[in-house]
């Protein structure tokens, strides 16, 4: 037992422990020292409000950096600070480091991390090139904001013009310092703002102590110190005209399927579209748009919707909901290689409407799928070919593999690093067994060309794979066939075919016990002593009665086999026994003519005893050959 003096066995440990955690700690403080000690001798802020299709605002900021002599280690990250009330319309952040060369071609940056702080979410960027103490570097960071203006007034008339009102999200004021677009020093500073075109703003915030100049379509503040900007303490509100801005795709699936055995890849997209400007005040008129359709560029009105499409597609279709589709039309772009598919509703959209369609192509396979050199097959296609400067709150975007397909790569096209925001899910179609693997990926604010990125999917199958398509199709063929010949063997209808023989055979039976009843009375009149004509009378008269119902029974049956022989498909068994049936009636009316005869000669007893029995033997043949007839007629299965 240890004493209570005695140090535990991890104690030892501690000291070096504090010391490794002491020297990250000095470190890490150091780098964010270095970090928070920049300083931006000067930024030029330019917000691209000149949109042409959806309510996106594009922010740039070029800064130049200095780290301070001073300076106790070279700074490797840049902040960049985003309120949080814009996180979520935020589409996009990248970051860019100029060389201190003075070349064009900027390096992009990092995104290492994202932190919130209370009034702002903070975005940190790895320089690629650490500036040392002493040093200056030009960084620039874009940005890409949804729903960042709005229509003001938020209703107007059908030929009326639409105008958008824009309001600052950054802050720039001494008292909320967190809402800054950096915590970095700011010497100097310059704000553009860019509008759709060169008319003079319905309104616009004026900054008298840095400096408001309106030049063409640019609303100019500064260049001026920081600390002006920070004295007038407004935010900068831009109230233009903006005819065209409005139209956004709420929901755009894609659907890429990869047809190994007709070496073609299949392409499907369901599109909804609003416009979401200002909203039509009143009725839409036809006869207002046809006269106006000369000034669309001045309204807010969207006649068509063109996509993009591969050069060598085929088999192009399109239908919305309704089939509403009045025209559509293919071109290509003079001077570009960019084809599109013009669609044109029978309805053009306003303000407050929706419109969803899906169309769909196919392209050969060689354009898109290959052979890497080790064996894997890949497949290179866009995520999205979406409608040009129109944006996509929602993404989902799937590649349907061949079945079989195993070991499943998603890269980014053009950098070819790995994607992590890929899931594997399962589609069946026809034929299928196990199912094909489909790369789904899902995305939001999507904004610009610049995030029409392509994929490249590579995966593995298995030569032998390859068949399992025609395997399955060739059973799926060879059970059809055998289902078909075992359901040509059944009798599925109501009434079963041999339901008229066991009826005929039935009658015929009927008929014997009948004879047999006549037979017994004439029998029993004969061996008598007291003959009593009378009763042998009426017993052929009751006989003939019952006998001639049977017979028109036994031809109403005789007359529905004759039908069924005759229709298509009839068996052999079928004609076999109409042809007994006629000769079992045949034999049937002479065995009731001779019986009656035989029964009729008992009134003249002393010279017709003798015929009666001829005829009596003559009945007992044509019975015996009655029954034979009757046993092969049962027999007989349709």
């Amino acid at each position: 037992m240890t004493s209570s003096n005695a140090s535990p066995p991890m104690a030892a440990a501690r000291p070096a422990r504090a010391l490794v955690l002491g020297l990250i700690s000095m470190l890490l403080i150091a780098s964010c020292a270095a970090a928070a000690s920049l300083v931006q001798p000067n930024l030029v802020r330019t917000i691209d409000l000149s949109s042409a299709g959806s309510r996106v605002v594009r922010d740039s900021f070029v800064a130049t950096v200095t780290n301070p002599a001073d300076s106790s280690a070279p700074a490797t990250t840049y902040d960049f600070n985003v309120p949080l009330s814009h996180v979520s319309s935020l589409a996009w952040i990248a970051g860019y480091q100029y060389p201190s060369s003075g070349g064009s071609d900027p390096a992009a940056m990092t995104l290492i991390e994202e932190s919130e702080q209370p009034q702002a979410q903070v975005f940190t960027f790895t320089l690629p090139t650490p500036l040392a103490a002493g040093a200056s570097t030009k960084v620039e960071i874009k940005v890409a904001f949804m729903d960042a203006m709005h229509a003001l007034p938020e209703a107007i008339d059908q030929t009326e013009r639409q105008r958008m009102v824009y309001v600052d999200p950054w802050a720039a004021s001494a008292s909320a310092p967190a809402t800054r677009t950096t915590a970095y020093k700011t010497d100097n500073m310059q704000i553009k703002v860019k509008l759709p075109n060169a008319r003079t703003p319905t309104s616009y915030t004026q900054l008298t102590q840095a400096g408001t100049k309106l030049s063409g379509d640019l609303v100019i503040y500064g260049p001026a110190e920081a600390g002006k900007f920070e004295k007038e303490g407004k935010a900068i509100r831009v109230h233009f005209d903006s005819p065209k801005v409005g139209l956004v795709v709420d929901d755009w699936k894609r659907e890429v399927w990869v047809r190994m055995f007709g070496a073609s890849i299949e392409v499907e997209e369901h599109v909804k579209v609003t416009h979401d400007g200002a909203r039509l005040n009143g009725h839409f008129s036809r006869l207002q748009y046809m006269q106006s359709y000369m000034q669309l560029s001045e309204t807010t009105i969207i006649p068509r919707f063109p996509v993009p499409i591969p050069r060598t597609a085929r088999e192009i279709y399109f239908k919305d909901e309704i089939g509403n589709v009045s025209t559509s039309r293919t071109y290509t772009l003079p001077g570009t290689r960019q084809r599109l598919l013009e669609l044109q509703p029978r309805f053009p959209l306003v303000g407050g409407w929706t419109y969803n369609w899906f169309h769909g192509y196919a392209m050969d396979g060689a354009e898109a799928v290959s052979t890497l050199a080790d064996g894997r097959s890949q497949v290179r296609v866009p995520i999205v070919q979406g409608i040009p400067t129109v944006a996509i709150r929602d993404l989902e975007f799937k590649l349907v593999l061949p079945e079989g397909a195993h070991d499943v790569r998603v890269e980014d096209a053009g950098t070819g690093k790995p994607l992590d925001d890929w899931a594997m899910d399962m589609t069946y179609y026809y034929f299928d067994t196990t199912g094909r693997p489909t790369v789904v990926i899902r995305r939001t604010n999507v904004v610009g060309e610049e995030a029409w990125e392509e994929v490249n999917v590579s995966y593995v199958l298995h030569p032998l794979r390859r068949l399992q398509k025609p395997l399955a199709a060739t059973s799926f063929v060879v059970l059809l066939v055998a289902g078909i010949v075992a359901l040509a063997g059944l009798d599925l209808s109501i009434v079963k075919r041999d339901a008229p023989i066991k009826r005929v055979v039935g009658l015929l039976n009927e008929r014997d016990r009948a004879l047999a009843k006549l037979r017994a009375a004439m029998d029993k009149f004969v061996s008598a002593t007291a003959r009593d004509p009378q009763a042998l009378k009426d017993a052929r008269a009751l006989a003939v009665k019952v006998l001639d119902a049977n017979l028109v029974a036994v031809n109403k049956q005789l007359a529905q086999m004759r039908m069924a022989a005759k229709e298509p498909g009839s068996t052999p068994g079928q004609v076999r026994a109409v042809q007994l049936v006629d000769k079992a009636i045949d034999l049937a009316v002479e065995r009731v003519d001779t019986v009656c005869e035989a029964s009729s000669s008992s009134e003249a007893l002393d010279k017709g005893l003798e015929a009666a029995k001829v005829l009596m033997g003559r009945e007992e043949k044509v019975r015996e050959m009655g029954k034979k007839v009757v046993r092969e007629l049962a027999a007989v299965r349709m």
